[in-house]
């Protein structure tokens, strides 16, 4: 018997050149995007070692920057305190006790200064967003960096006739006059001040690395 010949029909050949134009395409768009996203995320980390540069040369020290959440430059400047903000307050502290009539007085005021601002042991992030390279900084809570005192002035220190005043005594006091000044210090504006500061210095150069970027930043109002 004659072999048959077998043949494709012309529908099942055209959906095969359809099947094979569709892989092309999907394997040419795959091509497309993962060399876009490849250069779009080169970009970005030729972005996160600008911004380092600049911190680098205004504040001398190197952030933490991330790619899209990614750490792509480590935090490596040793910690450091930045210091933005300064108050000083006239404080002043007593302390009275009375033991079978007999009074003891301890009287004591004191100029304090504080010093407030940013503690990098928490480093310093910043955020680069790959598909516009926008920059956004993280900072730290401000905090009260440091506390000194000075122009002590002791106002009373009397003895009772049987109830004296001892080193004891003193030294509680100082320590009340320090914690008094150190809750007022809280109290007031200083921290609020020290963060003004920093975000206003964080800003500047955020602004000026974007423009070294190439990214064109919106004009103050």
């Amino acid at each position: 018997m004659p072999s048959k010949k077998r043949t494709l029909s012309g529908g099942l050949i055209v959906l095969l050149w359809i099947l094979a134009v569709a892989l092309l395409s999907a394997a040419f768009t795959g091509i497309v995007i993962w060399r876009s996203s490849s250069r779009v995320y080169e970009d970005a980390s030729q972005a996160a070692k600008t911004v380092a540069t600049a911190f680098q040369h205004s504040m001398n020290l190197t952030p933490e920057v991330r790619v899209n959440s990614v750490v792509v430059i480590e935090a490596t400047t040793p910690a450091r305190e930045w210091i933005t903000a300064r108050k000083q307050l006239r404080v002043r502290e007593s302390l009275e006790h009375t033991w079978l009539h007999s009074t003891k007085t301890f009287e004591i005021e004191a100029t304090y200064t504080a010093k407030a601002g940013f503690d990098f042991q928490i480093p310093l992030c910043i955020q680069v967003d790959s598909r516009n390279l926008g920059l956004t900084a993280d900072l730290p809570p401000p905090k009260i960096l440091s506390l000194s005192m000075s122009n002590l002035r002791i106002l009373q220190d009397e003895s009772g006739l049987w109830n004296k005043l001892n080193a004891a005594d003193r030294e509680k006091a100082f320590r009340s006059l320090k914690q008094k000044a150190r809750g007022q210090f809280l109290e007031s504006d200083l921290l609020a001040k020290a963060s003004l500061e920093g975000e206003k210095l964080i800003r500047e150069i955020l602004e000026a690395s974007a423009v070294e970027i190439g990214i064109q930043t919106p004009p103050r109002r």
